[in-house]
């Protein structure tokens, strides 16, 4: 959405909805801001028996109503994920952008959508090296963004929180496979009797998380409007990323931007060399579970370093106003 925000501020955008439920049939445009508008995606046969066949059918037919209400304008088409039009026509973008948020490489689309791109964004290395770099597509790397709204607080909402949970760490993010909960546990069990806090969707229901979730010092908010959990990360007194797969690379942590916009110490587990320039200003990241525990005592009892101007250097250099300014000028190079 942060992306979305600042292109609407320069241009028409439209967004084309995934679908919410099927059949989905009728085409009605909404305009929720003056330069936005929402559109539906035309889920009129069903995906889940024959994904790749059907998705076809349902982009053809969703392409052909786009087609009619972006007629003869210059249309650029920006996708996040290779499941929805990837087949078009009718419809023919000025230029297409491809800004994979994920790993996509087990659906075989996700080839497809970005050997069709003019150009290739990504925030990960990893996905260039890895997944594209046998692409003949022009390639274009930048670091993770910054919203400078991130830094526009409810001094009144973040005064309670310090003030029913005191210093606290928190967790934020969905409750997944990918998250180390016996690291956490060991977090809570040590920090006692410091609040763990933890804002996020519940999406497995595994025995480590349920023994973390009942014990008496972890305090789980379920999900939050993205509005107030800028407030309750401002609250806290540092904050934590905690995966534990082999897979972790791949992942774009875009909470460890979140964290750092508060001028949070950030506790990490993913070594990830696109991170490299927040090391050392604020990001401490470790494998080591008993070095973990450690920084994060750091954090709460105040002695975890952050180097505000730094941070605040990067954030107004990677802004998301300041990575659209750069991507839309590597993408007008592109014949």
């Amino acid at each position: 959405m942060h992306y979305l925000d600042e292109l609407s501020k320069r241009f028409n955008v439209v967004i084309v909805n995934p679908p919410a439920k099927f059949p989905t049939i009728k085409f009605e445009q909404k305009r929720i801001a003056e330069q936005l508008t929402i559109v539906p995606y035309l889920n009129v046969f069903p995906m889940r028996f024959l994904p790749i066949f059907f998705g076809k059918l349902n982009d053809v037919i969703t392409s052909l109503f786009l087609g009619k209400i972006l007629k003869n304008k210059q249309v650029i088409l920006w996708q996040f994920d290779p499941y929805y039009l990837s087949y078009l026509a009718w419809f023919r973008p000025y230029k297409k952008l491809y800004f994979p948020l994920d790993r996509y490489s087990f659906d075989e689309r996700d080839l497809q959508v970005a050997r069709k791109a003019d150009l290739l964004v990504t925030v990960n290395s990893t996905f260039l090296e890895r997944l594209y770099h046998k692409l003949n597509v022009p390639q274009f790397l930048v670091p993770h963004g910054f919203s400078l709204k991130q830094q526009n607080l409810n001094t009144k909402l973040v005064d309670s929180y310090r003030e029913k949970y005191g210093r606290f760490t928190i967790l934020t993010g969905a409750l997944s496979s990918g998250v180390d909960y016996q690291l956490l546990n060991k977090v809570a069990a040590q920090i006692h009797p410091n609040i763990l806090l933890i804002v996020g969707k519940k999406l497995v229901n595994f025995m480590s998380l349920n023994d973390l979730l009942k014990k008496d010092n972890v305090v789980y908010l379920g999900l939050k409007p993205y509005n107030e959990l800028k407030n309750i990360i401002a609250a806290s007194s540092c904050c934590l990323v905690a995966y534990d797969n082999a897979t972790d690379t791949w992942r774009n942590p875009i909470k460890i931007t979140d964290y750092l916009a508060q001028l949070k110490p950030v506790i990490n587990t993913i070594p990830l060399k696109d991170l490299d320039a927040y090391h050392s200003n604020g990001l401490y990241t470790t494998r080591d579970k008993e070095q973990y525990v450690e920084w994060v005592k750091d954090g709460l009892n105040g002695t975890l370093k952050v180097n505000k101007e730094a941070i605040q250097s990067l954030i107004h250099q990677n802004s998301y106003q300041k990575l659209v300014e750069r991507i839309f000028k590597q993408l007008n190079k592109m014949v």
